[in-house]
């Protein structure tokens, strides 16, 4: 199935609710990851992670970190050295 194949997807896993949980779906021959979670254009929580070929990688994202901050837009960029994606959500 990923027989040559160069892929990596990343979403959340709920995208109508509050979690920030997200999870990165890896079909690449990248295995080097960065996160950015972004309020506005202040970075709120950055990590390196390594992710294998045909793996997944779910992020658990502290809610209590993220209670008090003045940003209702919160951005989650995710790049492997080449490739960048982003997601995103409004918060209540």
């Amino acid at each position: 199935m990923n027989y040559q194949k160069n892929w990596w997807v990343v979403y959340f896993e709920n995208p109508s609710g509050s979690s920030l949980n997200f999870t990165i779906e890896n079909h690449s021959k990248e295995t080097a990851f960065n996160y950015k979670i972004m309020g506005d254009e202040n970075i709120l929580e950055e990590k390196n992670i390594s992710i294998k070929n045909n793996r997944q990688q779910k992020i658990n994202i502290d809610p209590v970190a993220f209670e008090n901050i003045p940003e209702r837009k919160i951005t989650i960029i995710i790049t492997d050295g080449n490739n960048k994606k982003e997601i995103y959500k409004i918060l209540n």
